[in-house]
């Protein structure tokens, strides 16, 4: 994969590899907040919880955008989700002025991974392509409308050899609609939180297969059920909501 004119030949790299998507905001967002200087600062900021934790896990961090920062792990998925838990633990205690732990979110995806180097004349850059970039992306975006910090795709998952009783997690079905399950991992959670999820981990697991065999009233009970039991669980919230369209015709199955 080569751009311009001279860049080396037979640089090129595929590997099958974890691909980590970390962020607190859009810097989008953050533009009409701040300055060039803010902007950078908390760029820099944030690097300085995710680099540590991406290293010590065998990580490389190759990517920052808008959307957030990119890393791959082509050692291990539990390598991956290991470091994930880690920088949300090391950035609870933040006080940066623009993002709260509350607002942090990762997205962790196993596939496919191309890397090389690309340019033109003597400017060179180290590229990264992967259909697993843009999924963990989308992870990481809807992990907060679940209540959730570290959301894995059921492909990493697979990769982890006991996962289920390594960590803490649920299972928030079928959330990105390719027919897969999503996990929330709560392991770097704030304990209050990671408690009450623990608590109503298999009342709310049941509630998703309700939903998932089309049980919406069944479904819609153990939702209401949680929510009164923590209203702050959004992803219960998501799901009750999503019950009532569909017995109301307002939304299909």
């Amino acid at each position: 994969m080569f751009l311009g004119k001279n860049a080396d030949r037979n640089t090129s790299k595929e590997v099958m590899a974890a691909v980590v998507s970390m962020n607190a905001i859009d810097l989008a967002e953050l533009v009409p907040k701040t300055s060039g200087e803010g902007l950078f600062r908390y760029v820099n900021d944030l690097l300085q919880y995710i680099g540590p934790a991406t290293e010590e896990y065998g990580g490389k961090l190759v990517g920052v955008s808008h959307s957030g920062i990119t890393a791959v792990f082509e050692g291990s998925c539990e390598d991956a989700l290991m470091s994930s838990v880690s920088v949300c633990q090391r950035i609870a205690g933040n006080t940066n002025e623009h993002f709260s732990f509350q607002n942090f979110t990762v997205g962790l995806h196993y596939g496919t991974v191309y890397t090389d180097q690309v340019g033109y004349g003597s400017w060179r850059t180290p590229l990264t392509i992967s259909e697993s970039t843009d999924s963990a992306r989308k992870l990481q975006t809807a992990a907060g409308r679940y209540s959730a910090h570290i959301l894995i795709s059921e492909d990493a998952v697979k990769q982890i050899p006991d996962f289920f009783t390594k960590f803490n997690s649920r299972s928030l079905g079928n959330i990105m609609g390719d027919g897969t399950a999503v996990y929330d991992v709560f392991d770097g959670d704030p304990l209050e939180i990671k408690l009450s999820k623990r608590r109503s981990k298999l009342f709310f697991e049941t509630g998703i297969a309700l939903f998932g065999e089309k049980q919406y009233a069944a479904a819609r009970s153990h939702f209401i059920e949680i929510i009164k039991s923590d209203r702050s669980d959004r992803a219960a919230k998501e799901y009750l909501y999503l019950c009532d369209r569909i017995m109301s015709g307002e939304a299909t199955e």
